[in-house]
């Protein structure tokens, strides 16, 4: 029932972009013939006095009376009312292309990332980062969605902001901080340029500084990264200093290497124990 529901919605969005191109269409052709009727009704009217006869080439052959008095029973158009709507119709399409222009698919070397589920370290992290509020923004990024606190402590959702499902990695740099009535409607579409803009441009002003670096989306990764025997998490490689002693397999082939483990990130030694 679920898939039966998506599909219908869908087909609905689909319907929708095509009655607005339909209409965009419809709306362009008939400016545009309106306006090539008008450019040849002015130059027919202009050949006016080219196609009067002259007596020095008069003959006893008679002209058609509609034929030659047809440039005065067309009206002159004046194409002044029409440059508004023109403009107004360049504005309209450049916002459709914007809020339809989709984010590329980021170059990864797997189609689907082996691991989907964020970590509850990353929970706790997103929820401080963003102050326990929902980042979905609306009217071009003006306004943000005003849930926050004890709600999102019960609804609040982690997500890819480019799917899993479309070769997103889950990386913290492509993690967003939703409620359940935002993230439902997101589900698994491919976000726009326009958002992700508009995403990057309020985290630059609620992120603390030391952690600016995530504010640009990015779901790609430049390391295949294994898990070793222990279990530990992956995490992206390029925002947050070092992973917990992870191997870490290169793109290019170059090698397999083990990063260091900070001080601050190492396990208390433990005594030996007596047998």
């Amino acid at each position: 029932m679920r898939r039966l529901l998506a599909r219908l919605r869908r087909l609905y969005a689909d319907y929708r972009a095509l009655r607005w191109a339909l209409w965009a269409l419809g709306a362009v052709a008939s400016v545009g013939g309106t306006i090539v009727g008008a450019l040849a009704a002015n130059a027919w009217r202009r050949m006016g006095p080219v196609l009067t006869d002259s007596p020095e080439y008069a003959s006893d052959a008679k002209a058609s009376p509609p034929l030659a008095s047809i440039h005065w029973s067309l009206p002159h158009v004046d194409l002044g009312p029409f440059v508004p709507l023109l403009i107004a119709l360049a504005v309209v399409l450049a916002v459709r292309v914007l809020l339809r222009w989709p984010m590329a698919r980021p170059d990864n070397p797997w189609e689907r990332d082996p691991r989907r589920l964020f970590t509850d370290a990353d929970r706790r992290w997103i929820k401080e980062l963003t102050g326990n509020r929902c980042e979905h923004r609306w009217m071009f990024g003006l306004f943000r969605c005003r849930r926050r606190g004890a709600y999102m402590d019960g609804h609040g959702q982690m997500d890819h902001h480019y799917p899993h499902t479309k070769g997103g990695a889950t990386v913290r740099t492509n993690l967003v901080w939703l409620c359940d009535r935002h993230n439902n409607r997101k589900s698994d579409k491919v976000p726009t340029r326009l958002e992700t803009w508009m995403l990057y441009r309020a985290r630059l002003k609620y992120l603390p500084a030391r952690w600016r670096a995530y504010a640009r989306i990015d779901a790609t990764t430049d390391e295949t990264e294994e898990d070793d025997d222990d279990g530990q998490e992956r995490h992206e490689p390029q925002a947050r200093g070092t992973a917990r002693g992870r191997t870490i397999r290169r793109r290019d082939g170059g090698g397999v290497g083990r990063r260091p483990v900070p001080a601050r990130d190492r396990a208390p030694e433990r005594p030996p124990q007596e047998p």
